[in-house]
């Protein structure tokens, strides 16, 4: 972990529904460009595929990601009230892995549904710090929102201690403010 202020941070970044770490990575170029001197930014892929939109255009369809999905037939709708929460675990494990493999990380960014994964994991490690594989100083949350899948209620009843920036836009036609 970066304790010096001189030394480069080392944040990883969880996209939003629907995209993928690359299109998160492109993204994110002007944001990029002005922490390169202070941060390190990698980007990863949830491992659920998210099938294309009927009315989709060619272009708009390839390597769809999400995190976990609102209802079994692999759909997502952050609004939805619901028991599922389809492909939650096996993001948890791509995300530990990407632990393992890359980090230590300082800090973790997520965008939207990747931002709600995010604020999950501080709840996992609120929980249990000692068992939570996921260790980080501070997280960015941009664009996020409340899971409502049931399974995820216990991870919201304690308050988060960890350092967090949460970013929302006014005029937000996804996500209310």
């Amino acid at each position: 972990m970066a304790q010096d202020s001189k030394e480069t941070l080392k944040i990883l970044c969880i996209h939003g529904y629907r995209q993928n770490g690359q299109a998160f990575r492109e993204r994110t170029g002007a944001f990029r460009k002005i922490t390169k001197k202070y941060a390190e930014l990698v980007f990863i892929d949830a491992p659920n595929s998210v099938p294309p939109l009927e009315d989709a255009a060619d272009g708009d369809t390839v390597d769809q990601r999400g995190w976990w999905f609102s209802r079994e037939d692999d759909y997502f709708r952050a609004q939805d009230d619901t028991d599922c929460c389809k492909g939650f675990d096996h993001s948890l494990q791509t995300i530990q892995q990407a632990f393992q493999e890359q980090g230590p990380f300082d800090g973790v960014l997520g965008f939207s549904q990747g931002a709600a994964m995010v604020a999950l994991m501080c709840g996992l490690r609120e929980k249990d710090e000692e068992a939570c594989p996921f260790k980080f100083d501070f997280v960015m949350l941009v664009a996020g929102f409340k899971s409502h899948s049931k399974p995820h209620e216990e991870l919201y009843k304690i308050p988060i201690t960890c350092p967090s920036l949460h970013v929302f836009g006014d005029t937000d036609k996804v996500i209310p403010k």
